[in-house]
């Protein structure tokens, strides 16, 4: 009896063990073929990007590259602050192209406007060509009412609902927009003054769907570019991001 016992117990042994390394060998599998998120915002420093800034009271002369003495990025613990004293963006050193991005942000209360229009900025993608002040690109906007409308930067297009753009696809349910400060439409997808919103880009092989807050903005296709830099914009408003994850997807 003893004998049949210790017998059954082995054989249950060896079938936890076996299990145990099958569980294993499919992560590893499943690892090789997942590519690893790349935190472009990487808890550290901005090594990832490159600056490009227009200094408001300099407007004759060219941006400056990789010069930001007033310090409109600024990287600490773990969270990116946009000044908007000077309209720039931060740049990927690095082209992107079929991926999902995730980005958190949320408006600060200082403003450089003076003139009482909305807190605006802008997370733009797939940007090519010589830097300047906007690459061609696709842009997420982020604009007090109206966060969530894509702009269509210096030539860029893409084609939603049947119809080609290269302007600008409003948001659903935008309505009447004022561009004044504390601006909130009357079906407000963007959190309140000070709370993190969450954009998500799914951008594959030219189709591009746009989420804020989990609401979708715009699902197009034939963009173009489908691939580029994904540049971080100051423009008159003081912002913020903590997360700025890249998935790798498969063609």
């Amino acid at each position: 009896m003893k004998t049949n016992i210790n017998i059954r117990r082995t054989m249950i042994l060896w079938s936890v063990v076996l299990l145990a390394a099958t569980a294993t060998t499919d992560a590893a599998e499943r690892n090789k073929k997942s590519p690893k998120v790349v935190h472009l915002l990487n808890g550290k420093d901005l090594s990832n990007f490159y600056s490009y800034i227009r200094n408001s009271s300099d407007r004759k002369n060219p941006p400056d590259l990789n010069k930001d003495p007033d310090g409109v990025y600024t990287y600490k613990n773990g969270v990116l602050r946009v000044s908007g004293q000077h309209m720039a963006y931060l740049a990927t050193k690095k082209s992107y192209g079929n991926y999902r991005l995730v980005a958190e942000f949320k408006w600060g209360k200082k403003t450089w406007d003076g003139k009482g229009r909305g807190r605006d900025a802008g997370l733009f993608f797939n940007a090519t060509g010589e830097d300047k002040l906007f690459m061609k690109s696709q842009e997420c906007q982020l604009l007090e009412g109206a966060t969530g409308d894509l702009c269509l930067i210096s030539g860029a297009s893409l084609t939603a609902n049947g119809v080609s753009n290269t302007k600008r696809f409003d948001r659903p349910g935008k309505g009447a927009w004022e561009n004044k400060i504390d601006f909130r439409g009357p079906d407000e997808v963007e959190k309140p003054l000070g709370e993190w919103n969450q954009i998500e880009i799914i951008n594959r092989d030219g189709n591009v769907k746009l989420t804020v807050n989990g609401r979708v903005m715009v699902d197009g296709k034939n963009a173009d570019p489908k691939s580029g830099k994904i540049l971080i914009q100051s423009n008159n408003a003081e912002l913020f991001y903590r997360r700025l994850d890249l998935y790798p997807l498969e063609k």
